[in-house]
């Protein structure tokens, strides 16, 4: 009974750790969200600033000439493809810790009807023993 207690009250502070990381984790895929939208760019070229285009004057001039190469766009997309998977990847382990969070909850409630099978099987033996003992006559009785 005191096994069953302790591991019932375990589980209770496991229950609660996943939770704390449920949490975490889902702060974080916001987090990644939010920075995968901002490196998607504005949803229109009207949006972007004269400085944010690369396809501006002076960048023209700048890839006329060898060796300088202006990567700025495949260092983006290379970088929203990293945060892409990065996000599917917090996902995915967002649901399997959930699903040990479950699988937690469901032995704990397990354990918890274990305990109060014990206890009844307990009084249910007290009451059925035989509660007539054989006790010797008293010593003051045999003198």
């Amino acid at each position: 009974s005191k096994e069953t207690k302790g591991l019932v009250s375990n589980l209770g502070l496991k229950i609660g750790e996943q939770r704390v990381v449920i949490n975490k984790t889902n702060r974080q895929a916001i987090a990644t969200t939010l920075a995968f939208e901002k490196t998607m760019g504005p949803k229109s070229t009207e949006h972007l600033e004269v400085s944010e285009k690369l396809n501006r004057p002076l960048l023209k001039i700048y890839h006329r000439h060898p060796g300088r190469v202006v990567t700025e766009g495949a260092d983006i997309t290379a970088g929203a493809e990293k945060l892409f998977s990065t996000l599917q990847d917090t996902r995915h382990n967002i649901r399997l810790i959930e699903a040990s969070k479950e699988m937690l909850s469901s032995d704990r409630k397990d354990k918890k009807c274990g305990l109060f099978v014990d206890k009844d099987v307990l009084r249910l033996r007290k009451r059925r023993s035989n509660h007539r003992w054989v006790i010797g006559p008293p010593s003051f009785y045999t003198q």
